[in-house]
């Protein structure tokens, strides 16, 4: 009781009823690390304390009432912080049910209602340069981009560590920011109706935009002409010995770059006809993967 900056680590506790008790408004910054704790009711009881630290503390059986600032930490990977006050929950398996490992932090919000709150995430990254954080909507092992509706953010990256905010419980994954490149075209209007002529040039551009969290490397755009046209000019060049094909580099995230193209509308084309075709774009990731949109 009243218990302040107590570090209580690498010890072997052996109870029938509960290994570790703290109780009282004034217990705070307590430190729990390495321990062993043999068989017993609880492993850890916490009433009213004022932020627990459970560094590589393995906890079975737990009950918590009224507690706030709760920290697990892994010394490898991390520390998931719950910033709120007046936590209370119980459970049978604290390891299973709260855990930060590399470059992933899960809490099962299903089964833990009462640990399905704001909380900090700390991450020691691994092999990452641009990190993205992902998560599991679903609980299915299927992680999509957190995006500002999902209320999950990376608030900061610093050397190897990363700073994250989520508001509500599911998994959590770190992983390297990928690239993602869009394409629009877009008809420049020759004419005021939007139609085109025969014998008459038809203009229009291609915007390629990086919409991923990762920089896209060696983008090239292929564009595919319409049958019944001719090519007559291009901005930027292709690439020499072709008229469909452009070099566009680098783009880093939010980035774009216009590719502006001329063609001639043949005679062969009857009155009325939707022109229609395709363009692609190949590009690389950090690690030089490759991709194509």
């Amino acid at each position: 009781t009243n218990a302040y900056r107590l570090n209580i680590t690498k010890n072997i506790f052996n109870s029938s009823t509960s290994n570790v008790t703290f109780i009282g408004d004034n217990a705070s910054n307590i430190i729990l690390s390495e321990n062993i704790m043999n068989r017993s009711l609880y492993d850890l009881v916490i009433d009213r304390a004022n932020h627990t630290i459970l560094i590589n503390q393995p906890i079975r059986n737990y009950s918590f009432t009224n507690i706030s600032h709760l920290t697990i930490s892994n010394t490898t990977a991390g520390n998931i912080t719950f910033t709120r006050r007046n936590i209370t929950v119980s459970g049978t398996n604290l390891d299973a049910e709260v855990y930060i490992v590399q470059n992933r932090a899960f809490v099962n919000a299903s089964l833990r209602s009462g640990l399905n709150m704001t909380a900090n995430i700390t991450y020691i990254a691994s092999g990452i340069a641009v990190p993205e954080l992902e998560r599991d909507g679903e609980d299915d092992g299927s992680y999509t981009r957190c995006t500002t509706d999902d209320f999950c953010t990376i608030n900061s990256f610093t050397g190897s560590v990363v700073f994250a905010n989520v508001t509500s419980w599911t998994s959590y994954r770190l992983r390297e920011a990928q690239p993602n490149l869009s394409i629009i075209k877009t008809d420049t209007a020759d004419l005021e109706t939007s139609f085109v002529s025969t014998n008459k040039s038809m203009n229009y551009t291609i915007n390629v935009t990086n919409i991923g969290g990762g920089n896209a490397s060696n983008a090239t755009v292929f564009e595919i002409y319409p049958v019944n046209t001719t090519f007559l000019s291009s901005q930027p060049t292709a690439v020499t010995g072709t008229n469909n094909t452009f070099r566009i580099g680098n783009l880093t995230n939010g980035t774009s770059v216009l590719v502006n193209i001329s063609l001639i509308v043949n005679k062969e084309w009857p009155n009325n006809t939707a022109i229609e075709n395709r363009v692609n774009v190949t590009y690389l990731n950090i690690t030089n993967a490759s991709y194509t949109s």
